[in-house]
């Protein structure tokens, strides 16, 4: 079955599967169940091997899964099997944060060059990446291969950056600005709004 008519639930599954894979090799553990696997997670075992069915045959039916194999599977089905190079727009704050994050790595992904507008950044090196002007991102996308954007911008100008990146031929998008992005065809974006996951919090929060 093709990828894109995979449901969008099992793609996100797969993210679930791998952590747990890795929580599992940072015990030494060699193999796992699909049962055990599902009751870490909160799913069923029918829903994992479902999931899994899509993309080929994984496991034995007794022995269970190789846990390394199940992982570089997973990595290769994902995308993240190779370094997965990022654009940041927006070098404040919050995009100061996601430099420092170490996880993007760990995970395949590494941010190869920040764009900013603000002459006092660009040209300097941000936890050891590059400041370039936005002007200079169509080029530098194109030079450095980078296929994913991430967007840390001040909301007023969302639209000028999402244009920079549509040009630039870039598909997929990660947004953390509060703005809802109007995209053509054929690109896709995630967006994160940190105040959405409170205010949900805070309604269970106050339910009895």
């Amino acid at each position: 079955m093709p990828y894109s008519k995979i449901p969008n639930a099992t793609i996100k599954r797969l993210s679930l599967y791998r952590k747990q894979l890795r929580r599992l090799i940072s015990e030494d553990r060699e193999v796992v169940q699909s049962q055990e696997l599902a009751d870490s997670l909160g799913l069923t075992s029918t829903q994992i091997r479902k999931d899994l069915s899509y993309f080929g045959k994984f496991g034995c039916r007794k022995k269970g899964y190789d846990v390394n194999l199940l992982l570089a599977n997973l990595r290769k089905i994902m995308g993240v099997a190779t370094d997965n190079k990022l654009c940041l727009f927006g070098c404040g704050n919050l995009g100061n944060a996601l430099l420092g994050y170490k996880g993007f790595e760990q995970r395949g992904f590494s941010i190869e060059a920040i764009f900013d507008t603000d002459l006092n950044k660009i040209g300097k090196f941000f936890h050891g990446k590059r400041c370039y002007s936005v002007n200079q991102a169509k080029e530098v996308i194109k030079r450095k291969n980078i296929k994913i954007a991430i967007i840390a911008v001040p909301d007023e100008t969302v639209d000028e950056i999402l244009e920079i990146i549509i040009l630039s031929g870039i598909k997929s998008i990660l947004n953390f600005t509060q703005r809802h992005l109007q995209l053509p065809g054929g690109i896709m974006a995630r967006s994160v709004d940190f105040t959405d996951k409170l205010e949900l919090l805070s309604y269970f929060s106050h339910t009895k």
